[in-house]
């Protein structure tokens, strides 16, 4: 394949993927994944497996965006947003342990979209294994990357109105 040809095919699949994401974004799920796949036919990325596992999770197909992060971790052992997702879908299935050691993972990579999230997703786990100083410390932490960051905000307020 010449250089130009791969240019373009990645040019299509990077085209496909910022589709797949505003479909995603617009709740079009069914389309999303599609384009999401057809992405990755042309150039698979880590980004690019993590985005169809949400839309996947999202759909309720947990077990397949499970999937797709182990498939995204292949392709990039440090892409945190793998990590922490995969912990937030083990989370989703009532797998707490399980959970907590990949968020713990995710907070040591450098690859991420969003790196709040990580934390926000942690203080959740530990939050449900009952570790609620661990699981405050982790959503202040998600609280001070995104001021904005409402669900950590509103989980912070239910964990110290329990000890109050």
């Amino acid at each position: 394949m010449s250089d130009d040809a791969a240019v373009s095919l990645e040019s299509r699949a990077r085209d496909l993927l910022e589709r797949a994401y505003r479909l995603h974004l617009e709740g079009a799920i069914g389309p999303a994944i599609t384009s999401y796949r057809s992405s990755l036919t042309l150039a698979p990325t880590a980004l690019g497996h993590t985005l169809l596992a949400a839309a996947l999770a999202r759909d309720g197909r947990v077990d397949e965006a499970i999937a797709e992060c182990r498939e995204a971790l292949r392709k990039d052992p440090d892409f945190g947003n793998a990590w922490s997702d995969l912990g937030a879908y083990y989370m989703e299935k009532g797998e707490g342990d399980r959970a907590a050691k990949c968020l713990a993972r995710a907070r040591g990579k450098t690859h991420f979209e969003r790196a709040h999230t990580v934390h926000e997703n942690l203080g959740r786990a530990h939050w449900r294994q009952g570790l609620f100083m661990r699981a405050l410390d982790e959503l202040r932490r998600a609280v001070l990357l995104e001021p904005r960051n409402l669900q950590a905000k509103k989980a912070i307020r239910e964990i110290t109105r329990n000890f109050n």
